[in-house]
């Protein structure tokens, strides 16, 4: 996600608007995934012991979300590749993982902090970098034609 500034040129009652992309900004790199409509974690939810296998998944998907970041920020700077003046700053990077798992399946999940502290050094954040949810259960709500009678002493 970039960040611009904004200036604001008004005459009269005319305006107009320019917007200047701020350079140097931590780059940060959003991602939002779900587990089963991923390729292969389907089949993946019905074998018994899958904890490894998404865990791997997962930190692939977060390797590159820290390219994705470095290249951008490159971007921004007009360079090709950093130099001693321009270092790349540690990139916020946060992945939310929906985990709800097919019919008869399940998916095995590191803690989210466990996994985070594998980027120590690589990203800013090193304690959130994923976050996992699960989707809401859809609930059916019964109407009663109970009544409650109070009484007084």
């Amino acid at each position: 996600m970039e960040k611009h500034v904004t200036v604001l040129d008004i005459t009269g009652k005319d305006f107009k608007q320019k917007n200047i992309r701020l350079k140097t900004v931590r780059p940060f790199v959003m991602k939002e995934i779900v587990l089963q409509d991923e390729k292969g974690m389907r089949a993946l939810s019905k074998k018994h012991s899958n904890r490894t296998e998404i865990t791997n998944h997962l930190q692939g998907v977060v390797e590159e979300l820290i390219e994705i970041a470095k290249s951008s920020w490159l971007e921004a700077q007009e360079l090709e590749e950093p130099d001693e003046d321009n270092e790349i700053p540690l990139p916020l990077i946060r992945l939310r993982v929906e985990y709800t798992a097919p019919e008869g399946g399940k998916f095995e999940l590191e803690n989210p902090q466990r996994f985070s502290n594998r980027f120590i050094g690589r990203v800013a954040n090193q304690n959130d970098v994923v976050q996992f949810h699960r989707k809401k259960a859809a609930t059916t709500r019964e109407s009663s034609s109970k009544q409650i009678i109070g009484f007084r002493h």
